[in-house]
């Protein structure tokens, strides 16, 4: 009996865990002029360090619950697209606050 609530203890322990977005991608934001690849619109792009389409859910759902539905467009396992503001300040600021929203 205690070996089960020791494992239930921990499995509640782990679903509560929350990571930094920032630890769990990296970003292309379209504001750096001298990488070609870039595309300068209204989307961030990021890149999951580790494919998954459960992170990518968890990261769309958290991000939606912030900023509201339809802003998060999910190309494939390891590419997120999210909706941000063109202009270089404002774009910067919210990208400091995204990468610090809690995925759970």
């Amino acid at each position: 009996m205690k070996t089960i609530f020791l494992i239930l203890l921990i499995s509640l322990s782990m679903a509560a865990h929350a990571e930094p977005l920032g630890n769990l991608a990296s970003v292309e934001d379209g504001l750096d002029s001298t990488n070609l690849d870039n595309v300068s619109d209204d989307y961030i792009r990021l890149t999951l360090n580790v494919a998954s389409y459960q992170t990518a859910s968890a990261i769309k759902n958290a991000v939606e619950s912030w900023l509201g539905p339809d802003m998060v467009i999910v190309e494939s396992a390891s590419l997120l697209k999210i909706q941000a503001p063109r202009d270089s300040t404002a774009r910067v600021e919210f990208l400091s606050a995204l990468l610090n929203l809690d995925i759970q």
